[in-house]
């Protein structure tokens, strides 16, 4: 309990999202998943990165998704709800079922940190985490009082994890395969999950489809991906700000067409006097001059 109160002696805000609608008043379930597979080159710099670093392939793919989370809605404090197996309770050991504590793990003012100890310490919290998971999710919620909003869930709005790829099932007269099966119900406004099947990684994607449109969600799988790249390309100096969520030639195009404002005017034929006049005819109500706070209709 110490540890779980040391961490979240403040409550952290909620986790802000772009979302494509509002958010309703009672929280709501309806939901989608997309899939896709990391390319083979980018699976083998992730996996090199991560020996390099001396870490393992999830936490390097864990600290890209919160570095996402940060981005996406400038978020100084996120914190991440990841599955952990087993259950540390005692007099349990008759019981056969599927036993999972939910880590509610926290970062806080890493965007000007070096990604390299930013790495370190996310290990190390989560680890800390992992030892301190014998207080239920729901036991903590209110350990910590969080207030009650029917709009979502408490402390947690985003959720990740990483799977290994399951072995094959073998029956003597049948033939068994593993269907990742498509989902209409989901928990989380967004939650990652990642699949490591040695010569791949999979990654799926479930989203609230009342909060994000399927589109969003795939440009957001795409900014993931360019942070993973960005990751593994970066130098040993590399800071949580350097990294980008669009690559080099979608950010160029994108800042083409945002300055690209110019407008050719008939001067030859009019003056810029009466295309004012005319503006102020066209649009009486809006306001014409703006200096310091003073505004001129």
């Amino acid at each position: 309990r110490q540890y779980w109160q040391r961490v979240f002696s403040e409550l952290p805000e909620d986790l802000k999202l772009p979302l494509d609608h509002p958010r309703p008043r009672v929280k709501t379930y309806s939901g989608e998943r997309l899939s896709t597979i990391l390319d083979a080159e980018l699976d083998a710099k992730l996996r090199a990165y991560a020996r390099r670093n001396n870490t393992t392939l999830f936490v390097v793919l864990l600290a890209a998704y919160y570095v996402l989370l940060n981005k996406l809605g400038d978020n100084g404090d996120v914190v991440v709800g990841i599955p952990a197996a087993g259950h540390p309770h005692v007099g349990l050991n008759d019981l056969v079922t599927h036993m999972v504590s939910f880590l509610t793990v926290r970062k806080r003012d890493f965007p000007g940190e070096a990604f390299n100890q930013f790495l370190k310490d996310l290990r190390n919290d989560f680890n800390d985490a992992k030892s301190n998971q014998d207080l239920a999710y729901g036991e903590l919620i209110r350990l910590l009082q969080v207030p009650r909003d029917h709009s979502r869930l408490p402390l947690v709005s985003a959720s990740f994890n990483m799977d290994l790829e399951m072995a094959p099932l073998w029956f003597e007269d049948a033939r068994a395969a593993f269907v990742h099966t498509p989902r209409s119900f989901v928990k989380y406004d967004l939650f990652f999950n990642l699949i490591d099947e040695q010569s791949a990684i999979a990654l799926e994607v479930d989203f609230n489809t009342d909060l994000l449109e399927r589109e969003t969600v795939l440009k957001w799988i795409t900014f993931y991906q360019h942070l993973l790249q960005g990751i593994c390309d970066a130098s040993a100096a590399s800071t949580v700000a350097d990294f980008g969520l669009l690559d080099t030639g979608e950010e160029q195009a994108l800042l083409q067409q945002w300055y690209d404002t110019g407008v050719v005017y008939p001067l030859d034929r009019v003056s810029l006097v009466s295309l004012f006049e005319a503006a102020v005819v066209q649009h009486p109500e809006r306001i014409a001059l703006v200096y310091d706070d003073q505004r001129l209709r």
